[in-house]
Order: structure tokens, then C-alpha cells, then sequence
């Protein structure tokens, strides 16, 4: 089958983090063996304050690049919005032109898949079409069920979910708020889960940490944006009442953010990740930054701690919570919707707490403090083979093509019949 993604956001390249989860999933289509090309149709936000780089921005209206990625073909197409208020018209120019461009370069394409609804779903629409094929959609975005939008924008984001052939949303419970904010019948939007990474999954289990190290070491990895709740992750671990030997590793984000939670939260910044029990000597009270993480080293760092911590209390997916799991590393997590979905019921994969609740994050640091005195086995027996199988590369395929099936069945509504 010939898929053509149209995410929202995308890597403008190699070494841009932005939407590289997208590019894993299409390359992991693309292995399976459907043909994927991208349609990375962006809107640009040029910063007024700067006026050489809103004048940059501008000159590369409605820019189009193509590039051959791997097995993907990639087009990415770019639309400023200039001034405040007119995105919407922005983004109506922008799906017209992404559907001439569609109708010009692309062939043989069997189903439009839509990621996240602003403004991937407004293109996609009008590419699929420009292309006379069905469109279907997977939201991301907590905040589009959550965001509050003027009454005309409210009531045509809406219409664009029920002009979709198909829907689905990362959890569970995202996709059961979309269906109860516009009117949707129960069970219309299925459920995609954002894949492990293919690169990861092909690494080989990493050695276990030395558990003969006394140390119980708690990890957060993200691009520590202000809603991860780092503060939160950092508040907890400094009230502990337990003397036993432990360690906080913050780990992610660019070099700006780094050095701004450093002076917010009075956290020393150490050149890359220290070996279990070497904290305390580096940094006084045990917790530390430590800068960034190279994809590929994800499962080394996550094998060295004793729980995954995840503070926020927005998350659709929480990718890296199974990323964490499929090392056998159990995870503490507030009870968001995709945590829920993740951790489930089974304790083997860890905690969840209840948001706005402190005191239950310290209490289940503490616990995990109990665990790792009473001799817990790690990594926890099992937990690889249960990742795997929920969320390794066939699971997301098998998913994806399940929804696109559903898009290519007869529907005399929209004048689609059998082929």
C-alpha cells in the first residue's frame, strides 16, 4: 500500500529532534513494506521582536523542498503566518497549495494519514481529495481536546474530525475525549499508539546496572518543557525522610533549558551521565542535570536507574515510559492517559500517582527506596517480551493497516464503493 503522512510538525533534518518520532513510524511503515511518502506541510510563527528573523522567514514563503530520505520521500512544505489572528487563513492557502503540489509530484497513493488535527488535518483533507483517496487521522495532542477555541474554530474542528474516514487518537483516553467533545459515537475513534523506535528495539537488552552499588537511582528523560513538572520530580526526591543512598538523574532538554532549570531549581549541570552511586561526590543532595542523551543511548541510561520518574500530568502517549519498560526498568507516573494505558494494572511495570498530589510522589519514591533494600530483581523478568508485544514495530503495523482498511471500505456516503 502507497501511504502518504502528513504530520503536523516534522525534523527539518538529520539532527532535528522536532517530530522525529514521526519519521520513525514512517520508517517503520516503510520497512514493513507499504510505500511512504511525507507531506510535511509546516506553518512558521516569525518572532516580531527579532525582524531579521521574521524577514527570513518571509522570504521563504510558501517554500517547497523535496528530498529523498532513506526509503521515504519527503516533500516539506513551509507557510509563515506574518501577522497574529490570520493562521486559519494561513492554513487554508496552505492545504490548496499542498493539494496542487500532490496533484503535480504524487502517484499511486492509496490512503492520507493525518497526524495531529492543526493543521495536518485541514492538508490532508484536501490532498486526499485532490487525490480521490480516503484520509484518515491520528491525534497526539492532549491539547486539542483540552484547549478552549472561539466558537466558529470549535465547530470546524469538528466538522474536520467527522470528514474523516477514519479516526484514532495515542491512548485510550484521549480517544474517548475527542469522541465526547464533538458529538462522536462511542468506540469511532480507535486507539494507534505512538512505536518504539525500531533502532532501539534491534539493540540488544542492555547489561544491567551493578545493583552491588547501594544506591537506588531515580531517572527523568524528556525535553523538560515547563509541563514535564520537573519541579515536581525534584520537590518529591528532597523530601524523602528515608536514609537510604539514592541519587536523581534529570537527564534531556536543549543546553537553554538546562541552564535555566539549573538556576530554577538550584541543580548542578554535570558533563553527561556519572555511574550509579558517583552523584553524591558530584553534586551535593544527590541530584544533578545532565544535558542531552543521544538517541541511540536511550536504553544504556535508562538500564542504570531503578525507576523511570514522569511528573506530567498531560500526557497523550508517554513514549517514554515503554521506553523504559522494555529495558525491565518499572516506571512512577501520574495518572494521566497514556500512563494509564502504559502502566495499566500490572505492578511489574510500576505506579501511578494522583495528580496534584505530592505526597503520593514521595511516598512512591519511598517505596521504590523499600524495594531496592528488600532486594527487588532488576530488570524486572518479563517486562521486555510484555513491551514488545504492545508496542514494538508489528503491533504499530498491524494497527495502522486496520485503520486504513477501515478508510478503504465501501461507504455509499461518501460515494465510495467496493473495489
Amino acid at each position: 500500500m502507497h501511504v502518504l503522512l502528513v504530520p503536523s510538525w516534522y525534523p527539518r533534518g538529520a539532527s532535528d529532534p522536532g517530530g522525529s518520532f514521526f519519521r520513525e513510524q514512517a520508517e517503520i511503515l516503510a520497512a514493513a513494506g507499504h510505500t511512504v511518502s511525507v507531506l510535511a506541510a509546516e506553518l512558521t510563527y516569525p518572532d516580531p521582536r527579532r525582524p531579521a528573523a521574521a524577514r527570513a522567514a518571509l522570504a521563504g514563503t510558501l517554500a517547497l523542498q523535496e528530498s529523498r530520505e532513506g526509503a521515504l520521500r519527503v516533500l516539506r512544505l513551509r507557510a509563515p503566518v506574518p501577522l497574529p489572528g490570520i493562521a486559519d487563513q494561513v492554513t487554508a492557502l496552505l492545504a490548496r497549495w499542498a493539494a496542487r503540489v500532490a496533484r503535480r509530484l504524487l502517484s499511486g497513493v492509496d490512503v492520507v494519514h493525518a497526524h495531529s488535527v492543526h493543521p495536518a488535518a485541514t492538508v490532508a483533507r484536501a490532498v486526499a481529495g485532490a487525490l480521490d483517496v480516503p484520509w484518515v487521522l491520528t491525534e497526539h495532542r492532549p491539547s486539542a481536546v483540552t484547549a478552549l477555541f472561539p466558537p466558529r474554530r470549535e465547530r470546524a474542528r469538528g466538522e474536520l474530525l467527522r470528514a474523516a474516514d477514519a479516526l484514532s487518537a495515542v491512548s485510550r483516553g484521549l480517544a474517548g475525549a475527542m469522541e465526547e467533545r464533538h458529538g462522536l459515537a462511542s468506540g469511532s475513534v480507535e486507539v494507534l499508539p505512538n512505536p518504539l523506535s525500531a533502532v532501539l528495539v534491534a539493540q540488544p537488552a542492555p547489561e544491567p546496572a551493578d545493583r552491588q552499588v547501594p544506591v537506588t537511582r531515580f531517572l527523568h528523560l524528556s525535553h523538560l518543557a515547563p509541563i514535564k513538572r520537573v519541579d515536581r520530580i525534584v520537590a518529591a526526591f528532597r523530601a524523602l525522610r528515608s536514609d537510604a543512598p539514592r541519587e536523581l538523574v534529570i537527564a534531556g532538554g536543549s543546553p537553554e533549558r538546562v541552564r535555566r532549570l539549573s538556576v530554577e531549581l538550584d541543580l548542578p549541570v554535570l558533563d553527561g551521565l556519572p555511574p550509579r552511586g558517583r552523584l553524591a561526590e558530584l553534586a551535593p543532595g544527590g541530584a544533578a542535570l545532565v544535558g542531552s542523551v543521544a538517541r541511540e543511548d536511550v536504553p544504556r541510561a535508562m538500564a542504570t536507574a531503578d525507576r523511570f520518574v514522569l511528573a506530567s500530568e498531560q500526557e497523550s502517549f508517554g513514549l517514554v515510559l515503554a521506553e523504559s519498560l522494555l529495558v525491565g526498568v518499572p516506571v512512577i507516573a501520574v495518572d494521566a492517559w497514556g500512563p494509564r494505558d502504559v502502566v495499566g494494572e500490572d505492578p511489574r511495570r510500576g505506579v501511578l500517582v494522583p495528580p496534584e498530589d505530592a505526597e503520593a510522589l514521595r511516598r512512591a519514591l519511598e517505596e521504590a527506596l523499600e524495594d531496592r533494600a528488600t532486594g527487588e530483581e532488576l530488570p524486572r523478568p518479563g517486562l521486555r517480551e510484555d513491551t514488545l508485544a504492545r508496542y514494538g514495530p508489528p503491533a504499530y503495523v498491524a494497527r495502522a493497516e486496520t485503520l486504513w482498511r477501515r478508510s478503504l471500505a465501501p461507504d455509499p456516503r461518501r460515494g465510495r464503493t467496493a473495489p
